[in-house]
């Protein structure tokens, strides 16, 4: 008897607060697993701290958490996708 696939798992980083933007989060939810094809799943995370302020040292600061949520995802046997952002820096 052959064992069922488990779905893999896509950690998707985003840097907003998973409570304060719930909105947010469950659209993006929504809208990964509608792309999301036969056995992938994503994970919708937020940082807590969020990214509020478009500043170097906010963007350190965030930049650790992801690296620390991209090593649980590892634990946990997620592949870690991060967000991507384009934005003019002044």
């Amino acid at each position: 008897m052959t064992e069922p696939s488990r779905p893999a798992r896509l950690w998707y980083q985003s840097f907003v607060h998973p409570t304060e933007q719930r909105p947010y989060i469950e659209r993006l939810q929504g809208l990964l697993d509608r792309a999301a094809g036969p056995g992938i799943r994503f994970e919708v995370h937020g940082l807590d701290p969020p990214d509020h302020l478009f500043h170097p040292l906010t963007e350190f600061r965030c930049a650790a958490q992801t690296i620390r949520n991209a090593l649980e995802a590892e634990r946990a046997s997620a592949k870690f996708i991060g967000r991507l952002v384009s934005r003019k820096r002044s």
